[in-house]
């Protein structure tokens, strides 16, 4: 341990002599850990979803799609949706039995348009105004990461194939 605080506090002593010299640094995005997967919650099930769309796995995310739709799940997945780095899930916004869960992402891109979002609150505030406009707009296919959900036989899921939508403006 004392070893690694001097060798921390020489790094520092070093880096300080330093003049003219370009430091570049990978910026690390801190995201809060994702609740487990599940049909208990709008977030679970989005959890879910994101999991199986992180790890490339279709089967596993259509397994937390609507069953009404799951059908239609895996032709929503031509291979054009990534996401890259860590992965959460934000806050939810409940309505009934229909709720819009934000994603969060160091990278995630539909078709080569990517975004990072850390903001787990993103287009909230707008869809808490238009909850029925927001969270129709969630279950078309768009580069960001607003998640649809809805409550079916007990269970919450995601609505429609993709579920991922353009974030409301706040």
């Amino acid at each position: 341990m004392a070893v690694a605080a001097l060798a921390a506090s020489g790094a520092l002593l070093v880096a300080g002599c330093q003049t003219r010299a370009t430091v570049s640094q990978s910026t690390t995005i801190s995201l809060p850990p994702a609740p487990a997967p599940g049909h208990d919650s709008p977030r679970a099930a989005a959890a879910g979803f994101l999991q199986g769309l992180a790890g490339g796995d279709p089967f596993k995310a259509c397994d937390y799609v609507d069953p009404d739709q799951q059908g239609n799940c895996l032709s929503g997945f031509n291979g054009t949706q990534s996401i890259s780095g860590g992965w959460s899930v934000g806050e939810q916004l409940v309505r009934h039995h229909s709720a819009l869960v934000v994603g969060l992402f160091d990278r995630f891109c539909i078709a080569d348009q990517c975004q990072t979002n850390t903001d787990p609150y993103a287009g909230l505030t707008a869809a808490a105004s238009d909850f029925a406009g927001a969270y129709e707009r969630a279950q078309e296919t768009g580069k960001n990461v607003v998640v649809a959900c809805v409550w079916s036989n007990g269970e919450w899921y995601v609505e429609s194939g993709v579920g991922l939508s353009p974030i409301p403006p706040s």
